[in-house]
Formats: structure tokens, sequence, C-alpha cells
């Protein structure tokens, strides 16, 4: 159950690009709810970043800016 709420939490959190500390300070505390050790919650939050970063590329270029 945790690992399908985690992802869709982090994609929350990083819709304006950046997770301030109290967002940081929820997540941390969702995943311990969720019986998640703190190498998991970082490894979600970092898989977050990227596929953040990913998203952001890919509308950029079908924007045509990225040419």
């Amino acid at each position: 159950m945790a690992r399908v709420w985690l992802p869709e939490l982090m994609r929350v959190v990083w819709a304006d690009g950046s997770v301030s500390k109290a967002e940081r300070a929820l997540l941390e505390g969702v995943s311990k709810r969720l019986g998640l050790v703190v190498a998991d919650f970082k490894l979600a939050l970092a898989k977050g970043r990227r596929a953040r970063y990913r998203e952001s590329r890919r509308a950029w270029k079908e924007r045509g800016a990225g040419e």
C-alpha cells in the first residue's frame, strides 16, 4: 500500500519544482506511518525529483523551446 501512496504524494509535492522543509517533514511522517525506512523515503524523494525533471524537459521540447 505504501508503495502506491508515496509516489502520488511525491508527484504532488514536486508539482511546483521544489520540496519545502514543511513538505519534507510531512512526507517523512507519512512514510514512517506507512512503515517505510528512511532509505525508502529518500529513494522515493529522488525518484519524484527525476520524474519532475523528465516531465519538465518533455514539456519544454513539446513547446519547441528546446530547439
